[in-house]
């Protein structure tokens, strides 16, 4: 597969984690603190989520048969998209910092929490059972989070001005639903 799982990695972290919950902390980190300690703290925070998420994934797919990974992590993505369609969310959903801990600390803290269980961290252990490259997996995740983390804190706010909330969410969710259908049909069309 050579460089597809980097790029299948990268851009699908990058549209599903656009306007994320997770980018939406970096932005709020980045208003309290520097730049510099965020996007570090943040970044340590994806590198190990992200990096024990694709050893779990790796482990999976040394011990499962290939047909049920693609299957399983079909029906996970599609789920995941249709479950994003239909989520209703509060329009002022805020999130909210406190304490006078350091941009660093709090940054890899809460980023650690906003991804621990997410869709994305679910994502990338498919992506490591699916794949057999996880060096390119983990390169393509470390540099779609790095792109999402730089975007959250240069830009800030201004992205919802330019993409509403609606259709980021849109997006992710048919992106889901599209990997998940490709997942489910190279196992049923070709093993």
């Amino acid at each position: 597969m050579g460089l597809n799982s980097f790029f299948t990695a990268f851009l699908f972290i990058f549209l599903t984690e656009l306007g994320d919950k997770t980018q939406l902390a970096v932005i709020t980190l980045s208003s309290k603190y520097g730049w510099r300690s965020v996007i570090s703290g943040a970044m340590l925070a994806f590198a190990l989520i992200d990096g024990l998420s694709i050893l779990a994934g790796k482990s999976i797919s040394e011990a499962i048969p290939a047909f049920w990974i693609q299957i399983t992590g079909g029906i996970i993505f599609i789920a995941f998209g249709l479950y994003l369609l239909l989520r209703k969310e509060a329009k002022n959903e805020r999130l909210k910092i406190s304490g006078k801990a350091s941009g660093f600390v709090s940054a890899l803290i809460f980023v650690s929490l906003t991804e621990l269980g997410d869709k994305t961290q679910l994502a990338v252990i498919v992506l490591a059972a699916e794949y057999a490259e996880t060096i390119l997996i983990f390169l393509g995740v470390i540099l779609a989070f790095l792109a999402i983390t730089i975007i959250g804190t240069l830009i800030g706010k201004g992205i919802v001005r330019l993409i509403p909330h609606e259709h980021l969410r849109l997006i992710s969710a048919l992106l889901f639903i599209c990997f998940g259908l490709v997942f489910f049909l190279q196992a049923v069309v070709f093993t």
